[in-house]
């Protein structure tokens, strides 16, 4: 009974949510479900030059279950910070610069 309960909210659920400058999705904001962005990415221009371009100016996903915030810190150039990182400046980072984030 709670699984089936699970499974419809789940089914329920849209593959991406966007309010305002924020977009939220599982995956990544190419593909909001299924592909997976990992802290190396960082160092391919690529693949974050097309993830950098689907979002405004912050875009949460989780599917990696590894914590922490995709800074760019100009065009091409990308930094992932790790949460204890984070903590230092956090509000700075939001103020000022595009990101993408993994789980918090």
């Amino acid at each position: 009974m709670v699984r089936e309960r699970r499974i419809k909210y789940l089914a329920g659920l849209t593959p991406s949510h966007r309010d305002g400058e924020v977009l939220y999705v599982h995956g990544s904001p190419r593909n909001h479900l299924n592909e997976y962005v990992f802290p190396e990415d960082i160092y391919n221009e690529r693949k974050m030059g097309k993830l950098g371009a689907q979002f405004d100016r912050v875009c949460f996903n989780g599917h990696t279950h590894v914590p922490g915030v995709f800074v760019e810190r100009g065009p091409g150039k990308w930094e992932f910070l790790r949460p204890d990182e984070c903590a230092r400046g956090f509000r700075a980072f939001f103020d000022s610069l595009r990101f993408a984030t993994t789980k918090l």
